[in-house]
């Protein structure tokens, strides 16, 4: 992938961030083919990693939220983009028209599975052995939920976790 060299970077309050001419002509979506940028202060350059192939003539795009699992519904994620970002998203996860009502239906479930199982790592996983299973076995199933819904990052990342569990 292209180092993305076009910023001018600053650092606030512990913080870096910056404008980033070349990364902000990219769209954001809810079920991105890019990974989140990934800062480099060694080189002060930005970075964007494929998630799955990607298809010539496919836009690439990056999700401007960082978990799109953790808002009750499209409703409310679209909210926060409005809010935050002051525009309407209208991605293939959010746009009105982009999947049937049962594909929404299927989906906003998925998500809403993925809450749960997020708030039960939160609770009761203690140190014995059969709560790493336990764990083991959230992991796991938060992962698979999140490559079904087209979340690779997340995929990836909880994948990342449970090698190491």
């Amino acid at each position: 992938m292209p180092k993305l060299t076009s910023t001018a970077s600053c650092r606030t309050s512990g913080e870096t961030g910056g404008m980033f001419l070349l990364l902000s002509r990219f769209n954001s979506s809810c079920r991105p083919t890019l990974s989140r940028p990934a800062w480099d202060p060694s080189s002060a350059s930005t970075r964007l990693y494929a998630l799955r192939d990607i298809d010539p003539g496919e836009e690439l795009t990056w999700t401007y939220l960082n978990v799109t699992f953790e808002f009750e519904g499209v409703d409310a994620r679209r909210d926060e983009m409005r809010r935050v970002f002051e525009f309407e998203c209208c991605c293939p996860a959010c746009a009105p028209d982009a999947m049937s009502d049962d594909e929404r239906r299927a989906s906003e479930k998925r998500l809403l599975q993925l809450r749960r199982l997020k708030e039960r790592m939160a609770g009761d996983v203690g140190p014995s052995e059969e709560d790493r299973a336990a764990r083991k076995a959230l992991l796991g199933r938060m992962a698979a939920l999140s490559r079904e819904e087209g979340l690779w990052e997340t995929a990836d990342r909880l994948e990342r976790v449970l090698e190491e569990a």
